[in-house]
């Protein structure tokens, strides 16, 4: 079960993808490269601010050691595992949301593993994980499937728009693989960001 767990749990949030991707076109994908002042701000809250963030924590309370590092996986991970649901719920557009989810994958190719070294360097963690490896993870759990609902709305369009809520439903994080009625846990959402980044099996 526990080598289980993570293989559901990423392919829970690629199908959250995916039902963005049913929602979105092309053009939504690279919507926010084409503004960026919207873009800079929000990789700042990413990709410094975050985990500046985490660093402050860790530093002022001590966690153990693999409180640690979920901690600073999560505040490297590309979006927090639930992001495109709630943002669209929370009244984000879908060009906004989309674009975001590829902007920020891309450069977390080369994000991540600087900021892991360089973190290590400083706090003695133990969090290398080299480019390749990045760049496996976010285009299976991030990229590919977002490309996929694009194609599928592209070329079915009526199909994607009934199939986007209920697979965006199915998908939530302790859905997929749950026994029936179990409701989803913050250790869920943990787990997925942390396994973005490879921190945390």
């Amino acid at each position: 079960m526990a080598t289980l767990l993570p293989l559901l749990l990423k392919t829970s949030l690629a199908l959250l993808v995916f039902s963005l991707g049913l929602n979105a076109t092309l053009q939504d994908t690279t919507h926010l490269f084409r503004r960026p002042g919207q873009l800079a701000r929000a990789l700042l809250s990413m990709f410094v601010v975050m985990p500046v963030t985490a660093l402050f924590l860790v530093r002022a309370l001590e966690p153990p050691a693999a409180v640690k590092i979920a901690l600073v996986a999560l505040a490297l991970s590309p979006l927090p595992p639930t992001f495109p649901r709630k943002a669209l719920k929370q009244g984000g557009r879908v060009p906004y949301v989309a674009g975001l989810l590829v902007a920020a994958t891309l450069l977390a190719v080369l994000l991540i593993p600087l900021s892991l070294e360089l973190i290590e360097r400083n706090r003695n963690m133990p969090l290398q994980m080299r480019p390749a490896a990045v760049l496996g993870l976010v285009f299976w759990s991030l990229l590919l499937p977002l490309a996929a609902g694009v194609a599928v709305r592209r070329m079915a369009p009526a199909f994607a728009e009934r199939s986007a809520g209920p697979i965006a439903n199915a998908a939530r994080p302790g859905s997929v693989g749950s026994s029936p009625g179990r409701a989803p846990t913050r250790d869920h959402e943990v787990r997925i960001g942390a396994g973005l980044v490879g921190g945390v099996d």
